[in-house]
């Protein structure tokens, strides 16, 4: 029998397989943990192997290493409605300016319930769709192809995704084509889209609402790891601040304990790049470059981004397309220093397979009775905790 992959952790999901497929033997289904994966029809199957060749995990292609570094925020308002310093919505817009067409991650809805999906955009307001980070993988579907046939069009082409993604496409494509441009993003993992969607099914019947939008990194309350939800309830939409110690799906994962397992032994976790450039959070920028805070160079209540020139393209694509972004000369080992995937993938540990294993048998209402359990006593140790400052300051 064909086997792309012989252990679920040598399988990223990011669809380059399925792509190559030019017979239609490959279908993406999702395992018992909501994780996708490829599987292969026998019966149509021609042995020819497309599908491994264009496989990141078993092809990692040839990766750049950064020689520029920038500390970096769009200059316009635009920036507000970002993850972080707005560069990707800069870039993506001047390209649709100049008549190029961009590829991203969107939320959309499948069978009525939220999803993110890789998409393509030609003008402003399909751009606007691709704006905020989308903490889960995303439904490449048939993608890659839609960026061959743009290329094979001499359309102008940007296409941001996961390093893994970016390969995949690479890989796919075979070769270099002089009118695409890669933007790789600092990737942490991603848990699989079904998880999610159960994690959406879980909190509409949970509080008898639909989930019109989530957004990860809201900016509301400042630059930082707060996000809303968008809520229909009763006919009426209401915005909610997600509180990510609050929250089981956010919380799992920026700790890391909610990621397909290929993510915990991720080949492109390092300093090469796949991207022309990388983008990213500026974390520690107050400690790495305190002048540029001091001197209002960057407000950091708006966000601010790191870029990686990785190739000369990439230098060339900020060149052209960079003119809403202000940038200073940052330094590689400043941004590696707090973005730890620039270096080593996110590591797994026991927590991960004691809430996955609670999703496979009880569904996302065991992940939530997880999270309520580890949430209650955290708030147990806290409240003794001050309980016994109290009882000591006493007795002094």
């Amino acid at each position: 029998m064909m086997k792309i992959f012989d252990d679920k952790k040598n399988c990223s999901g990011c669809y380059a397989c399925y792509n190559a497929c030019s017979v239609g033997a490959i279908s993406m289904e999702y395992d018992e943990y909501g994780c996708v994966y490829p599987s292969v029809d026998e019966s149509k199957c021609v042995n020819c192997r497309m599908c491994m060749k264009a496989c990141p995990m078993i092809n990692t292609e040839k990766r750049s290493s950064t020689f520029e570094a920038f500390a970096a925020a769009g200059k316009s308002d635009v920036v507000l409605l970002s993850a972080s310093g707005g560069i990707f919505y800069s870039i993506g817009r001047k390209m649709i300016e100049n008549g190029g067409i961009v590829f991203g991650c969107a939320w959309d809805m499948k069978d009525d319930i939220l999803i993110p999906r890789m998409i393509c955009a030609e003008n402003e307001s399909q751009l606007e769709r691709l704006r905020g980070s989308k903490y889960v993988q995303a439904e490449a579907g048939e993608i890659y192809r839609l960026v061959k046939k743009a290329l094979k069009d001499e359309k102008t082409v940007l296409f941001s995704g996961t390093p893994c993604q970016v390969s995949g496409l690479k890989n796919y494509l075979g070769k270099d084509f002089s009118n695409l441009y890669l933007i790789d993003i600092i990737c942490h993992g991603v848990p699989g889209t079904e998880f999610f969607r159960d994690y959406i099914r879980h909190c509409e019947k949970k509080n008898k609402s639909k989930v019109k939008e989530i957004n990860f990194r809201d900016k509301l309350s400042g630059w930082g790891l707060n996000g809303s939800v968008s809520v229909m309830k009763n006919e009426k939409e209401s915005k909610k601040i997600m509180y990510e110690k609050e929250n089981s799906y956010y919380s799992y994962f920026l700790r890391g304990v909610t990621y397909r397992e290929s993510c915990y032994e991720c080949a492109y976790a390092s300093g090469e790049r796949t991207g022309d450039i990388t983008i990213g959070d500026y974390w520690g920028i107050e400690e790495e470059h305190p002048e540029l805070l001091k001197d209002n160079v960057f407000d950091v209540s708006r966000g601010i981004s790191c870029i990686l020139v990785n190739t000369p393209k990439g230098k060339e694509l900020l060149e052209r397309f960079g003119g809403d972004i202000e940038k200073i000369k940052s330094d590689f080992s400043k941004i590696a220093a707090h973005n730890k995937q620039l270096s080593e993938p996110s590591q797994k540990t026991a927590e991960h397979n004691e809430v996955m294993e609670r999703y496979r048998a009880e569904g996302y209402s065991g992940v939530e009775k997880a999270f309520g359990k580890r949430k209650n006593m955290k708030w147990r140790y806290h409240w003794l905790k001050r309980r016994l400052k109290r009882v000591l300051k006493q007795h002094k």
